[in-house]
């Protein structure tokens, strides 16, 4: 069994790590950790990174104090450990050539976030034995955390407005836009399979199955309740296209994609345990740790 630690215990993608058997003797830490508890890191047989700092995210300012995944890559570089660096789809921006988006696509970020992922990739590729790195481009990783709404982003939109608005959400997408999500539980059997046998390079991760955001939120309007509804406003701009192709990843690592009708039921479950557990919402940490926003 791998040693195996994860930077960003505070994020929504490490918890959804924690949960799960398979992970029980994983290393979680928080970003505050890495310089003091470098010594285990450097132990580690893979290292995963889910921490950002915020001036990354809300700025795009990469610099040698704002760049984890860089200090992270340096720590290992003369070690055996293998690093799984957290990317983002935004790298290829929100308007790419093609819809459907390869890992040979052009990168062309077109916000701070983006641009900064993109820079940090070249940062880490530069610092870190190409045969020991894997850099992942997620796409959205959704799923309830089954303990409160603090998820950011669509999905925590959707949720709020599902608890909110007695299991209404207005949607100000174009529901026909083709988009790609990939619910917790998948997300967390690929991690899991690249924890115990890594693969180097560099992958898309998503779901492999683009579907309109209208069926995406339905599943989780009719999963909170029977009536569940969707109020679309027509006059909003026409959404591009965007999606992940991702067979490699699973290609690499055994893991079998959801199949359509499989992502509707996990969404439609997510939806059901949210209105098992129905909260009002509240601010809290994305699917990344970012710092200062627990």
């Amino acid at each position: 069994m791998a040693n195996v630690t994860v930077i960003g215990k505070n994020s929504n993608l490490a918890q959804f790590l924690a949960k799960k058997p398979e992970t029980a003797d994983w290393l979680f830490l928080s970003h505050e950790d890495v310089k003091t508890r470098e010594a285990e890191i450097r132990a580690s047989d893979v290292v995963i990174n889910f921490a950002v700092h915020p001036d990354v995210v809300a700025k795009g300012e990469v610099t040698p104090e704002t760049d984890l995944d860089s200090q992270i890559a340096e720590m290992l570089a003369d070690t055996p450990a293998h690093f799984i660096m957290a990317s983002s789809r935004k790298v290829y921006g929100e308007h790419p050539e093609q819809p459907e988006i390869t890992v040979e696509s052009a990168l062309s970020p077109e916000d701070p976030y983006g641009a900064a992922k993109k820079q940090i990739e070249e940062n880490v590729a530069a610092r870190m034995p190409a045969d020991r790195l894997t850099v992942l481009r997620l796409t959205n990783i959704v799923g309830w955390n089954h303990k409160d709404l603090s998820q950011k982003g669509f999905a925590g939109h959707v949720f709020n407005e599902l608890c909110t608005k007695g299991g209404m959400v207005e949607l100000e997408y174009d529901p026909d836009c083709l988009r790609d999500f990939l619910p917790q539980e998948k997300f967390c059997e690929v991690m899991i399979a690249l924890a115990e046998d890594p693969k180097s390079g560099t992958f898309n991760l998503g779901s492999n199955r683009p579907l309109m955001i209208g069926t995406l939120v339905t599943a989780w309007a009719k999963g909170y309740g029977d009536e569940g509804m969707m109020l679309i406003d027509r006059q909003q701009e026409r959404y591009p296209d965007v999606y992940l192709r991702s067979d490699e990843i699973y290609a690499q690592t055994g893991v079998e994609a959801l199949s359509e009708d499989e992502l509707i039921n996990t969404l439609r479950a997510d939806g059901q345990a949210l209105r098992e557990w129905h909260s009002p919402p509240h601010s809290g940490h994305d699917e990344i740790e970012v710092w200062g926003m627990r």
